[in-house]
């Protein structure tokens, strides 16, 4: 008879000797979401991934079954599948972030639509050409989401 200590505390099955749950309850789709939870600080806005990242500060997971995107582990928790083709991006625009609430799915150009309405795109910070002209109303055309410098265009 397995004594207490032995004794799988979600199910009461016999646990196994280096986990804290039994076999059944570790590789179970529960027993994944707790151990991916553990590895969250919950106590801000955002909820920060405190296990790996990347160099851009996204957080990945190593594990057997569920490899990946930390925020995209943390979506199909909570809401399922993702749809293949498809995006997780961040309303909160912070990449360590895995709070549901604060993700959202999209297509590639959604994501890059979001990044540049909100200033993150890299083009969407340049103040001026690279002929070193500055953009202003007056000197920029839009054409299909980029900008064109009129003053490069006349010359």
């Amino acid at each position: 008879m397995p004594t207490p200590h032995d004794s799988c505390p979600v199910c009461g099955g016999r646990k196994v000797a280096t986990s804290s749950e039994c076999r059944a309850c570790w590789n179970s789709e529960g027993g994944q979401a707790r151990r991916f939870w553990k590895r969250v600080n919950k106590t801000g806005e955002c909820w920060l991934w405190l296990g790996p990242k990347d160099k851009n500060g996204y957080g990945y997971g190593t594990g057997k079954r569920h490899s990946g995107w930390s925020h995209r582990r943390a979506y199909e928790l909570a809401f399922g599948p993702i749809p293949k083709g498809l995006n997780v991006c961040h309303h909160c625009d912070n990449p360590p972030c895995v709070r549901p609430e604060h993700l959202f799915i999209g297509t590639q150009g959604d994501n890059v639509r979001d990044m540049a309405a909100k200033g993150r795109h890299g083009n969407s910070r340049k103040t001026h050409c690279p002929s070193g002209h500055e953009y202003t109303a007056e000197n920029t055309n839009l054409y299909q989401g980029r900008r064109y410098c009129r003053a490069c265009k006349v010359k």
